[in-house]
């Protein structure tokens, strides 16, 4: 028999896991800006759409501010949302709190790479016959490719290893296909390979992901 999925129930404490993050941004970092892929990448084993069938849901209760243009969608917590998260009791904070991948509650840095700096957003002036666009490609698209042959991720933390090639993969059909914009490039592609270098950091995957890093930033800079 098929069990009927709890959308809506699991939605709420979804909620709490996206305001928390995005309390933490605003308080501790000047890119508290935040796109879905991040979103996708910090709350675990939650598909994009149902994250952002809350968010929606925050932006309507006043907890959330979206920014958009043309080209990218970013949310912030609001003033409300601030009182909402700083009224939990110190439990239920921590409860949530702990469910977040927290390696992702720094801003980037991989063994001196520094992170990219912000820009306004618009499409990126990228020329396809660049070499160094050729070069972040193919770097990328060979990371994924060794990525996807471990079975040895896929068999010990197969959501993440789910959600992370999801995210690539969706940066690699922007910048192959689209026009990406430079946080667009950070978030899908420069922040899930930085976490993989430091998390495989003596294996194939880590090596793979540190050049991927190291040729977007190249063609970025």
């Amino acid at each position: 028999m098929i069990e009927r999925p709890k959308i809506l129930e699991k939605s709420e404490e979804l909620s709490d896991m996206a305001l928390c993050f995005l309390h933490y941004k605003f308080a501790n970092s000047d890119k508290f800006l935040v796109n879905l892929s991040v979103l996708s990448l910090v709350i675990p084993g939650t598909r994009p759409h149902l994250i952002e069938f809350r968010m929606e849901d925050l932006v309507s209760s006043g907890c959330i501010e979206r920014i958009e243009n043309e080209f990218e969608t970013k949310y912030k917590i609001s003033r409300f949302g601030i009182g909402i998260v700083e009224g939990w009791e110190d439990d239920y904070y921590s409860g949530i709190a702990n469910k977040l991948r927290t390696e992702y509650f720094q801003d980037s840095e991989v063994d001196g790479i520094q992170d990219l700096e912000e820009e306004p957003w618009g499409p990126l002036p990228i020329e396809k016959d660049d070499p160094k666009y050729a070069a972040a490609v193919d770097a990328a698209e060979d990371a994924l490719n060794i990525i996807e042959a471990s079975n040895g991720y896929a068999d010990s933390d197969p959501e993440e290893r789910n959600q992370i090639v999801w995210t690539i993969r969706s940066g690699l059909e922007v910048l192959k296909d689209g026009f990406p914009t430079k946080s667009q490039i950070r978030a899908l592609l420069v922040e899930p390979f930085t976490y993989l270098a430091r998390k495989f950091a003596d294996a194939s995957i880590g090596e793979a992901a540190k050049s991927a890093v190291a040729k977007l930033i190249e063609l970025l800079s």
